[in-house]
């Protein structure tokens, strides 16, 4: 990964886990939702990513290309620091035939500042008011992009 403002690149490795589901009425389209963790080989500082895609794959080659949006947790502390809360949209390549996906990612420069409160954590929806039948919850980051990623889909549909 390449560190924003300076161009220095840190190495690192990464794993991380995902729910795949295909995209209703598009046989060749799948979703996908997940959590990919991050380490600096060079420095041991850790960070997490959640991540959400779509790709389309052409049924003759098996190629896959599409889209992602993601967000960087916030704890990192040393050389993965500047990742810290961003925000990314980007790219996805998949080529069967080296069995890897190439991703390429860039900061979303959003019109809406980082919150610096770093105690802040997700919140969990209250119960329905059994006066009104609402129901209220929080909004995060992780949430707002899973509303741009369902409305994405139903568009298509």
């Amino acid at each position: 990964m390449t560190l924003p403002g300076t161009g220095q690149t840190v190495k690192m490795t990464n794993n991380g886990t995902g729910l795949v589901s295909p995209v209703p009425g598009y046989a060749e389209t799948v979703s996908a939702v997940g959590r990919e963790y991050v380490l600096s080989t060079e420095d041991g500082d850790r960070t997490a990513i959640t991540f959400y895609e779509i790709i389309r794959y052409d049924p003759t080659t098996f190629k896959g290309s599409g889209v992602v949006i993601a967000v960087f947790d916030r704890n990192a502390t040393g050389m993965l620091a500047p990742f810290n809360g961003m925000m990314v949209v980007g790219t996805h390549f998949e080529d069967p035939n080296v069995r890897a996906a190439a991703i390429k990612l860039w900061e979303w420069q959003s019109a809406i500042p980082l919150s610096t409160d770093t105690t802040a954590t997700a919140a969990t929806p209250e119960e329905p008011s059994p006066l009104t039948g609402t129901t209220t919850t929080t909004t995060t980051p992780q949430m707002v992009m899973l509303l741009l990623l369902t409305t994405l889909m139903q568009q298509q549909l």
